[in-house]
């Protein structure tokens, strides 16, 4: 069972506040769930879990001039597979989530026969692994 969760919102600022066309502020978080998990360990414990991956995003994007338009987004990447434990006992390795942040870029250019070409740079930033306590870091699947 997979469930998700989705909002937005969009902001305007004041004309005022800004020397070329009103930005817009935006926020996102995105989350799913992959249903609940149970594993019985090799002590005999019982042990039940969700794993989920989760993005939170706050971003500002405005017209450079009437030809150009600019943007940029921070976004907080969770990713939690498992109990440490539960990786351990199973397969020897505790590396059970993931976070960290990363950035988006882009532009957008018009051109005076009406046509919009954009470029994108998206999740720039250090690489994001599992890690913890006890094993190295491993790259996301």
């Amino acid at each position: 069972m997979r469930a998700y969760y989705y909002e937005y919102t969009i902001k305007p600022f004041s004309k005022n506040l800004w020397k070329f066309s009103s930005p817009a502020f935006s926020f996102y978080r995105f989350k799913i769930t992959y249903g609940i998990f149970s594993y019985s360990t090799s002590q005999g414990r019982y042990i039940e879990w969700t794993p989920y991956d989760e993005i939170k995003a706050v971003g500002i994007g405005t017209n450079i001039d009437s030809m150009l338009l600019a943007g940029i987004r921070a976004k907080y990447y969770d990713s939690y597979l498992a109990p440490e434990e539960v990786l351990e006992d199973s397969s020897g390795t505790g590396d059970c989530r993931a976070k960290g942040f990363l950035y988006d870029f882009g532009l957008i250019a018009n051109t005076k026969m009406g046509l919009r070409y954009g470029v994108s740079l998206l999740n720039v930033g250090n690489s994001i692994k599992y890690t913890s306590q006890s094993n190295g870091p491993h790259q996301l699947p």
